[in-house]
C-alpha cells in the first residue's frame, strides 16, 4: 500500500511527486519493447549496462498480458515482490537457525528493523541522522530492493546448507546454486559479485586450512568464473559509473563534519580516523546488529583456523560488503545495498 500510493499516476489521484528512480525503471522496461539488448532512456544510442532484471521481467509481462508496465511496477509486481521477500527471508532464517522459530524471528527483526540510531534522532529535530535501513528500502524501492533481497537469501541458505554438508550434495544442487548467482547477478550486480567474491575468500581460507574439498575449491573458480562473464557481458561500459575512495561514502554521512576536521588536521591524522570512522559509521547505521557482530568477528577471528565453511562465507560476505560500503561512492548513494547484505550476514552470525 505504501508503494502503490507513493507511485499513484498523477492523471488518477490529481497530483503525485514520483520517484525518478521508478519512472526510469518504468522507462527501461518499455525499451525492451524497442530491440534487445535494451537502451539507456536517458542517452540516444547507449546499451543499458545496468542489472535489468526487474525491466526484463516487467516488459515480458507486459507483452503477454498487456498491462502497461507502469501499473506493474506500481500495483501489480509490488505486493508479489513483498510477500516473496517475507517468505525467503523467514524460510532461510528457519534452515539456518536449525529451525528454530525464535532464532529465525531475531534474525529477521534485526536485519529489517534494526533502523539504526534514526529513530532515537528523530525525537530531536534530526530524523535523517543514521535512518538509512533496510524497511526504509523495502516499502520505497520494492522492484529492486525487496527482489533482490529474494536471491540473495536463496544463494546464502544454499552455499550455507552445501556448506554445511561438507559440499558432498547433489549435482542438481550446484546447478541450482549456479542459477541463483546468475539471478543475482542480472537482479543486482554488484551485490552478486561481492558475494561470489565472499565464496571464493571462504574458499581460500579452507585452502590454507587444508580442509577444502576439491568440489567446493571447482565450484568457487565456477562461480567466479560466471559471476565476471556476465558483468562483461552485461555490465562492462554503459553510463553508469561508480568511484572508489577513501571518504565518498563518509562525506554524504552524518560523520561528514568531522571528517572534514581529520582533513583539517593533516593527512596523517586523516588516514589514521579513515577505519574507525568507517566502523563507527557502520555502528551507528545498526548498532543492534553491527556491535554483537563486531565482538562475534573479533573473537571468530583468533579462532580461524578452526572456523566453518558457512561462518567464512557469512563473515566474509559481512567484511567484504562493508568495505564495498564504505570504499565505492555513487552519486544516489547506491552502496547503501551493500551494507543490507552485509547486515543479513551478521543477523545470522549472532
Amino acid at each position: 500500500m505504501v508503494w502503490s500510493t507513493a507511485c499513484a499516476h498523477p492523471a488518477a489521484v490529481g497530483e503525485n511527486q514520483l520517484k525518478q528512480d521508478f519512472l526510469w525503471t518504468v522507462g527501461n522496461a518499455r525499451s525492451f519493447f524497442l530491440g534487445f539488448p535494451p537502451q539507456d532512456i536517458r542517452f540516444t544510442g547507449v546499451r543499458l549496462t545496468y542489472h535489468y532484471l526487474q525491466e526484463l521481467l516487467c516488459a515480458g509481462l507486459s507483452a503477454v498480458s498487456g498491462v502497461s508496465c507502469y501499473d506493474l511496477l506500481a500495483f501489480w509486481l509490488a505486493p508479489l515482490w513483498m510477500l516473496c521477500c517475507c517468505t525467503c527471508l523467514w524460510r532461510t532464517a528457519r534452515l539456518l537457525c536449525f529451525e528454530s522459530r525464535r532464532a529465525a524471528a531475531w534474525v529477521c527483526i534485526l536485519s529489517v528493523f534494526a533502523g539504526g540510531c534514526g529513530y532515537l534522532f528523530s525525537l530531536f529535530g534530526q530524523s535523517r541522522a543514521f535512518s538509512s535501513n533496510l524497511l526504509y528500502h523495502l516499502v520505497t524501492n520494492v522492484n529492486a530492493c525487496a527482489s533482490a533481497l529474494c536471491y540473495v537469501c536463496i544463494l546464502v541458505a544454499l552455499v550455507c546448507l552445501a556448506a554445511r554438508a561438507d559440499w558432498k550434495v547433489p549435482f542438481f544442487q550446484y546447478v541450482v546454486t549456479i542459477c541463483a548467482v546468475l539471478m543475482l547477478l542480472v537482479c543486482k550486480e554488484p551485490v552478486g559479485l561481492l558475494a561470489v567474491l565472499a565464496l571464493c575468500a571462504a574458499a581460500a581460507v579452507r585452502f590454507l586450512q587444508r580442509k577444502a574439498r576439491p568440489a567446493e575449491l571447482l565450484f568457487a573458480v565456477l562461480c567466479l568464473g560466471v559471476a565476471f562473464f556476465f558483468y562483461r557481458l552485461l555490465f562492462f561500459a554503459g553510463a553508469n559509473n561508480i568511484a572508489v575512495g577513501f571518504s565518498g561514502t563518509l562525506s554524504k554521512s552524518d560523520l561528514a563534519d568531522l571528517l572534514l576536521l581529520c582533513e583539517h588536521a593533516g593527512r596523517v591524522w586523516y588516514y589514521l580516523a579513515i577505519v574507525p570512522l568507517w566502523i563507527l559509521n557502520s555502528f551507528l547505521l545498526s548498532p543492534a546488529v553491527v556491535g554483537p557482530w563486531l565482538v562475534v568477528a573479533l573473537r571468530d577471528l583468533f579462532r580461524l583456523g578452526s572456523l566453518s565453511a558457512e561462518r567464512l562465507f557469512l563473515h566474509a560476505g559481512a567484511v567484504g560488503e562493508l568495505l564495498a560500503y564504505c570504499l565505492f561512492d555513487h552519486y544516489a548513494m547506491s552502496q547503501i545495498y551493500f551494507f543490507f547484505f552485509a547486515l543479513w550476514c551478521m543477523a545470522l552470525l549472532l
